[in-house]
């Protein structure tokens, strides 16, 4: 689509003879004066080429001109170029200023992709130039995107630190490719990716270049299900203009791997809960006061050492008031095991932390248990802490505890006298007594 819009003034340029009107009757020229007008017309410049562009696409070009006059225009269309006429002002007044030169704006948008070639006429009163012809060029073009190398490999980068890589971008069409920053994502879509680019957009001509810079800032060590380091991998999509669906989006690969000495990672889980008197309990997670808890964890250093079970830590980090029953490492070195006692009916959260041989040990979030059927069922390391509820079994459950030990306080069944803990509560379903 071709349009035109602006506006044209002109000026007069004046010849003074001097004669008389006998003279002047008589073809002769001495006593009188008469005034002569002439009219002029100069375009600058006579070839306006609007190079390629996207198909719906503008681009604007200027010609200047000065004309004595009252000029007119046209353009003959061709290889279906068109105009809205209506824009196009056929007649110019003359300036109150002066001023008689005036720019004209010319717009052109392709509508198919071909080459166009039109002429614009200008037809004014100069007689030396009716008709000024103004030639007229564009072209109806694609972008075309390349982007290399097809993927990034970051290589090892410890937690923490950075790495940054360029990716090329070159445009083979010949309209402009625009790439905006604001249209790159990543396919996984994930918010906390360690990968991100710089926030530059492009404009490239045709055959030219332009680079995106990626960088890779890992922060959190990811395992597959035996406890193996895995790369961060991602994919990086840039949008563009490229009309072509193969092309847009351009698909970059990402690859990156965390080096360095990483935390060991840990997880819990029940493998055994008995009953008072030794009964197994079919339920792990409805275990009871009283009752013990075997614990064991699932250990895994990413750095490919050796743990053992006497760098495990095991922490209660949640428990009712007044209970103070801790786990206690298996006797056997080698097994990865705590048992649990069950002092009082409540809510509980229990952890475990494992240490390299650096010291470097694994870190759990209190705040976010596991519930104990998804710490059970979990084959890998994803839960350190473990949530889990005591429920009395029997219809009368009375618990007593107290603040103060010592010999001033003793509690006696049938003459026995029976362990001070902490707090004194009698239960029979709720707290009915305290003190």
């Amino acid at each position: 689509m071709l349009r035109l819009f602006g506006k044209f003034d002109f000026g007069l340029r004046t010849l003074v003879l001097t004669c008389s009107l006998p003279a002047m009757l008589a073809s002769g020229c001495e006593d009188s004066s008469i005034l002569e007008t002439f009219s002029e017309i100069k375009v600058e410049p006579l070839e306006l080429a609007f190079g390629a562009l996207n198909v719906g696409e503008s681009r604007l070009r200027v010609d200047s001109i000065s004309i004595d006059g009252d000029p007119q225009f046209r353009i003959e269309a061709m290889d279906g170029l068109t105009f809205d006429s209506d824009q196009i002002p056929m007649s110019i007044p003359v300036p109150d200023d002066g001023d008689n030169t005036r720019e004209l704006s010319i717009s052109f948008s392709p509508v198919v992709l071909q080459e166009y070639a039109a002429v614009l006429e200008i037809v004014s009163n100069d007689e030396d130039h009716k008709q000024t012809d103004v030639d007229l060029s564009g072209a109806g073009s694609v972008p075309d995107i390349e982007v290399t190398p097809s993927e990034l490999d970051f290589g090892s980068v410890g937690i923490d630190s950075s790495s940054s890589l360029d990716l090329t971008v070159t445009n083979h069409g010949d309209a402009p490719l625009v790439v905006e920053n604001a249209l790159l994502a990543l396919e996984s879509e994930n918010p906390d990716s360690p990968f991100g680019w710089g926030p530059q957009d492009l404009e490239l001509a045709h055959e030219e270049q332009g680079t995106i810079g990626v960088t890779y800032a890992p922060k959190v060590p990811h395992l597959d299900e035996n406890g193996n380091l895995l790369p961060d991998e991602d994919v990086l999509m840039i949008f563009s203009n490229d009309p072509d669906p193969d092309e847009n989006p351009v698909k970059i690969g990402l690859k990156g791997t965390i080096s360095g000495n990483l935390a060991p990672v840990a997880g819990i889980y029940m493998i055994e809960v008995n009953k008072l008197g030794g009964e197994l309990l079919a339920d792990f997670c409805a275990p009871a006061p009283s009752d013990t808890i075997r614990f064991e964890a699932r250990v895994r250093d990413p750095d490919g050492g050796q743990i053992q079970p006497s760098n495990l830590e095991w922490v209660v980090v949640k428990r009712p008031n007044g209970s103070n029953s801790e786990p206690f490492p298996a006797s056997d070195p080698n097994l990865f095991q705590a048992t649990f006692k069950v002092d009082l009916w409540g809510d509980y959260v229990v952890c475990v932390t494992a240490a390299d041989a650096h010291g470097k040990a694994s870190t759990f979030d209190a705040d976010n248990p596991c519930d104990c059927q998804t710490a059970n069922a979990a084959d890998d390391y994803s839960c350190p802490c473990m949530a889990f509820t005591a429920i009395p079994r029997e219809d009368i459950r009375i618990e007593l505890t107290w603040d103060l030990g010592g010999p001033a306080g003793h509690l006696h069944r049938d003459g026995q006298l029976l362990s001070p803990v902490r707090r004194q509560h009698h239960r029979y379903g709720q707290d009915l007594l305290q003190g």
